[in-house]
């Protein structure tokens, strides 16, 4: 049975009051240098940045045999979110089931470390179900069918998608995101279209409570150590937090050698206490005065968190 899709993927799994944008494309430039224009290209396809609906969009035609994609890669994380307006279009002169078809839309390869496909998801508008009932079946492909040809607004997450496959999530290194545009024979008059407007990926971050201490790090004091307790949802387990994962403002690491699971407080929540080299904080740091410290680290399934504290800052001598 065909799977439709219409607007959106959408089940969070990452919930979060704080997303990252990784990329953003609305195709205002004019050009396609964010991208990669791809594809086995054996038939007669191209891609260009053309004006409608009052905006600049990306636009892949392809007319005959194999397909032109426009492909971005990322570093997979399940709280990757692919927010994009797309429209396809296809025409053929063969029969609604007929293995000859064209078909247009989006992709999503999880790959391995070596950009093996371990799964694909295909979001397509096609001239004939031969692609949904044939691909269905397969393992590790899911095929949603577009059910018009008209602009529509898709939010994608790959905590959705992943649940499909039966795969060890532990294997997929990246993500590629792939506008795409396919004929499945040799002649002309397969002829597949796909416009699409206002790219913007995301990851979504957990929201993680912070602790840091000391409260007031004075730079002349000589300590070796910088505390953090890590707090998350209720939903979420300190024992799943990879310590190796961790780091201040994104450069430096929390010491993997130590840490420890902190009993609830007041608030009811295990913390997670990790240490930081007091030296290496200290000489990132700008300025004096109240400063924003920002803690990231990931659980062992890839689920991300963050979270920001503020410390005081000062430069006093140490007495004589």
């Amino acid at each position: 049975m065909k799977k439709i899709i219409f607007f959106t993927i959408t089940l969070f799994f990452c919930v979060s009051a704080e997303a990252g944008v990784l990329f953003s494309d609305d195709f205002e430039s004019g050009n396609l240098d964010k991208w990669i224009v791809d594809g086995r290209q054996q038939g007669m396809g191209y891609a260009e940045v053309v004006t409608k609906y009052e905006s600049q969009m990306a636009h892949l035609h392809h007319e005959g045999l194999t397909e032109i994609t426009l492909e971005k890669v990322f570093d997979y994380s399940p709280c990757l979110t692919f927010n994009f307006d797309m429209e396809a279009k296809v025409s053929s002169p063969y029969g609604p089931t007929s293995d000859h078809y064209s078909a247009a839309g989006a992709m999503f390869d999880f790959l391995d470390k070596d950009s093996n496909i371990l799964a694909r998801a295909v979001i397509a508008r096609s001239s004939s179900s031969h692609l949904f009932t044939h691909y269905n079946p397969l393992p590790n492909w899911e095929v949603f069918e577009i059910p018009d040809d008209l602009l529509h607004s898709y939010t994608v997450n790959a905590s959705d998608i992943i649940t499909y496959f039966d795969i060890d999530e532990d294997l997929i290194a990246y993500l590629n995101f792939r506008l795409w545009a396919y004929g499945s024979g040799t002649q002309k008059s397969l002829i597949a279209d796909v416009w699409a407007d206002n790219v913007n990926v995301e990851v979504v971050y957990i929201d993680a409570s912070i602790f840091i201490m000391p409260r007031t790090l004075n730079l002349n004091s000589g300590g070796k150590w910088i505390i953090a307790s890590i707090g998350l949802p209720e939903d979420y387990n300190v024992n799943q937090i990879n310590v190796d994962s961790i780091t201040i403002n994104a450069q430096v690491p929390a010491d993997s050698n130590f840490y420890q699971i902190i009993a609830p407080d007041n608030d009811g929540i295990n913390k997670l206490m990790v240490r930081f080299d007091r030296a290496a904080i200290e000489s990132i740091l700008q300025t004096t005065g109240h400063v924003e410290l920002a803690v990231n680290g990931e659980l062992m399934d890839g689920t991300l968190f963050r979270g920001i504290d503020t410390i005081r800052v000062v430069n006093r001598n140490k007495p004589n």
